[in-house]
């Protein structure tokens, strides 16, 4: 559960919110609405942590990971708002691909084992070999 208590946001004397409190349970979908500068952007910025409220506090347990998507994407390329996003996972990818080229690796060394074949001698062989070899140092 994030808890927002008593927020305040006070801009040059300005005050934009309150003493607003709310909770946000496990399985809720919210929406936040609002007219243009009644606050919405820094409501979340703050529950994100990457603004301090004049006043209150925002508290959720340490595992919860809470991020904020800013509505105006700075990019210097022209990706689609799916492909800016599918950036945060690029890591994940590479390793999936890791894995799929190891196992394929695997699968191409098992079948020479079996057939007795010395293999072909190009690229894929080579590839396969130097991260088979890899693989099965790993799991010794």
């Amino acid at each position: 559960m994030i808890s927002i208590d008593g927020l305040t946001v006070e801009f040059g004397g300005t005050t934009l919110f309150k003493d607003i409190s709310f909770a946000i349970n496990d399985k809720d979908r919210i929406a936040l609405m609002g007219k243009n500068g009644a606050g919405k952007s820094t409501m979340l910025k703050i529950i994100a942590g990457e603004k301090t409220p004049t006043r209150g506090r925002v508290s959720a347990p340490k595992e919860n990971i809470i991020a904020y998507l800013p509505q105006h994407l700075i990019t210097n390329d022209n990706c689609t708002v799916f492909e800016e996003a599918a950036k945060a996972f690029a890591e994940t990818h590479e390793m999936e691909n890791e894995i799929k080229l190891l196992l394929s690796c695997v699968k191409y060394e098992l079948l020479n084992l079996r057939h007795g074949s010395l293999g072909r001698h190009g690229k894929d062989e080579r590839h396969c070999r130097r991260h088979s070899v890899l693989f099965f140092k790993i799991h010794i």
